[in-house]
């Protein structure tokens, strides 16, 4: 079963709730609803890449973080925070092999992913309005590493990798706009989105 057989929200439910199920890993419904939503979103290169002057990279976990400190409002400040604890768990959990020949490696991600759920299930702690993003944020701060370790195994199973490198190809058709690379990005199930003006849609 390709991603392209079934809704892609429906098909990622449905592995997220197997692979949870192989590795033992219990967790609530909104969890759950919150990782899928988070997975669905990340299919876009646009929300996995940022335009810099060297060119198209990787969004670096310590620009969020400074972010997070800089932020003009508590908005900003628990928006940052929640985008590094996603992208810290997505990239971990999708790419470890990747991560692997980087110099900061897979651990760094989760400790940084970790502490960035765990700020926001204390800034929430005694808010009512928040009650539900409390307990998903503190969840996805107890079990980070074994929700990465889920994620790996959705990877697998939805074969988001392939030998010629998903990152790479991400940054090929970022930079050059290749239909090629387009078109592998769409058979592994993954949407690259165009981009408007020269820059990237936020």
């Amino acid at each position: 079963m390709s991603l392209t057989d079934m809704g892609l929200r429906e098909y990622l439910n449905t592995s997220v709730c197997d692979a949870m199920s192989h590795q033992r890993v219990d967790a609530t419904e909104e969890t759950v609803v919150y990782l899928v939503h988070m997975l669905t979103g990340f299919v876009h290169a646009e929300r996995v890449f940022e335009a810099t002057p060297d060119g198209v990279v990787l969004q670096p976990l310590t620009g969020l973080y400074q972010q997070a400190v800089e932020a003009p409002s508590p908005e900003a400040r628990n928006d940052a925070l929640q985008r590094l604890g996603d992208l810290a768990l997505f990239i971990a959990g999708i790419f470890p092999e990747w991560l692997e020949r980087r110099q900061v490696g897979i651990g760094y991600y989760v400790s940084m992913g970790g502490n960035a759920y765990s700020c926001l299930r204390d800034i929430y702690e005694t808010s009512r309005a928040r009650a539900v993003f409390r307990d998903i944020f503190g969840e996805l701060a107890q079990k980070f590493s074994r929700f990465v370790d889920v994620l790996q195994e959705v990877s697998e199973q939805a074969q988001l990798k392939s030998d010629s490198d998903v990152v790479q190809l991400y940054t090929l058709w970022a930079q050059t706009g290749s239909i090629r690379a387009a078109r592998q990005l769409e058979k592994l199930g993954i949407q690259p989105v165009a981009q408007e003006t020269g820059a990237w849609r936020h």
